[in-house]
């Protein structure tokens, strides 16, 4: 049973590998226009900027996952093996990817899905705290799609914490009321709902406020070097390509700054997975050669 279930998710992998390879290789089949107007230095700027914001979303994943059985190598594998979908995929479907994945790696796709949803719930919080204190400065309104994600967000944090409280009293008055099918119902429904929290809580504690911070400067380190290729910073220029960029990261938007800085993270992250994908495969070669020799 075990070696079915290894075989669907190395066969999910290589479907996922093929068809999002396809979607890179459609969508930026005219990558040279992408880039016609860039120089050397801004070229140079946006893979350091590349580098480090997803350096420190790595980080803060790893962190997030950090008392699980997972080596750094097989999550830095995995972590390359999910960021080209997930940037890639409109929507965040390649969300789904991730929490499978991590799931899997971990041993508990429970656990995997309850960290990449706190990994993408502190992301969108941040990008959503510096789009408003961008607007404050500047003037500007939120639109209806950030107001609707903003109003998400808090009613989400607003749940989070009523919860315990809103657990208790009905646990009690269930268990109080009289027995039917509808009172073992509602107790089962708590107790899969506490067991879901319980696992958010755990990821949360002690980790929250961090996770939150560096995904604050890792939305400060992207959106600079988008000012720096644009030669945008200190200038009246730099608040409408701030918006742009925002608006594209939330899906509402189209914004070529955000297209290079999608085409460079899928393409690094492919290399960097087929690299760590072939000593690997060297190794084991070399290992059953050595076998047969000693046999032999």
């Amino acid at each position: 049973m075990e070696k079915k279930k290894n075989t669907a998710y190395y066969l999910t992998n290589i479907v996922m590998l093929c068809v999002i390879l396809g979607i890179f290789a459609i969508r930026y089949k005219n990558v040279s226009r992408l880039f016609e107007r860039d120089t050397a230095l801004s070229n140079v700027v946006l893979l350091l900027s590349v580098l480090i914001v997803h350096g420190i979303k790595a980080i803060r994943l790893y962190f997030a996952l950090y008392g699980h059985d997972i080596s750094l190598r097989r999550y830095f594998k995995t972590y390359c093996k999910v960021t080209p979908i997930s940037v890639l995929l409109p929507f965040k479907l390649g969300e789904f990817f991730r929490m499978y994945c991590y799931g899997k790696e971990i041993g508990n796709i429970l656990k995997g899905i309850v960290i990449v949803l706190l990994d993408r719930f502190m992301d969108t919080l941040a990008l959503l705290m510096i789009l408003l204190i961008i607007i404050s400065i500047n003037g500007g309104t939120i639109n209806g799609f950030a107001a609707a994600l903003l109003i998400f967000l808090m009613m989400a944090i607003f749940i989070y914490f009523i919860f315990p409280s809103f657990y208790h009293f009905w646990k009690k008055y269930l268990l109080n009321a009289k027995a039917s099918e509808h009172k073992l119902w509602g107790l089962r429904t708590l107790k899969n709902i506490q067991a879901l929290y319980s696992e958010i809580e755990q990821v949360i504690r002690g980790r929250g406020i961090i996770l939150f911070g560096v995904s604050l400067i890792a939305w400060g380190v992207e959106l600079s070097s988008v000012l720096l290729i644009n030669k945008a910073y200190l200038s009246e220029n730099g608040y409408p390509v701030l918006m742009e960029y925002l608006m594209s990261a939330m899906s509402s938007g189209k914004s070529q700054d955000l297209s290079k800085f999608v085409f460079v993270s899928a393409l690094m992250f492919i290399a960097f997975y087929f690299i760590m994908m072939f000593p690997l495969k060297f190794k084991k070669k070399v290992r059953r050669n050595e076998n047969i020799c000693h046999i032999r």
